[in-house]
């Protein structure tokens, strides 16, 4: 086989295909496909979240017979419900969106045991072990 006949099957080829599927020269219009999010593309997101936050507080607690206190440590997650977010408005020339987010919550909130220290339990009663003999030390 001559390279000429190898440019002739190549030719007839190119131009089979394009009878087939209408022959024309100039290029179709380009596609394209929509500027900025969709609300789909923002609900994929599920949640956005924004920061971490440290907590620590004091927990008081009292029973009948006790009274105690606990210095608590932890973390939680501060994020916004991106499936609750609405798009307001889209300006394709300047590629900017208005995006109005609902308000954050508390998301995954957890205490950090390990540092989470016993203050004080003492006993509210003036009988002597009272809180041993009603149970509510296991409470505590």
């Amino acid at each position: 086989m001559t390279a000429a006949a190898v440019v002739a099957i190549l030719i007839g080829a190119f131009v089979g295909y394009k009878a087939w599927h209408g022959f024309t020269l100039a290029e179709g219009p380009p596609g394209f496909s929509a500027v900025g999010p969709t609300i789909n593309q923002l609900e994929r997101l599920q949640y956005l979240v924004s920061s971490r936050v440290h907590v620590a507080d004091v927990l008081v607690g009292e029973s009948r017979w006790l009274k105690g206190s606990w210095i608590v440590q932890g973390d939680a997650l501060i994020g916004v419900d991106m499936s609750r977010a609405e798009i307001k408005g889209k300006d394709g020339a300047k590629r900017e969106a208005v995006i109005v987010l609902p308000a954050p919550t508390v998301m995954s909130p957890r205490v950090n045991h390990e540092k989470t220290q016993e203050w004080d339990v003492k006993s509210t009663s003036w009988i002597p072990l009272a809180s041993w003999a009603f149970g509510d030390k296991k409470n505590m």
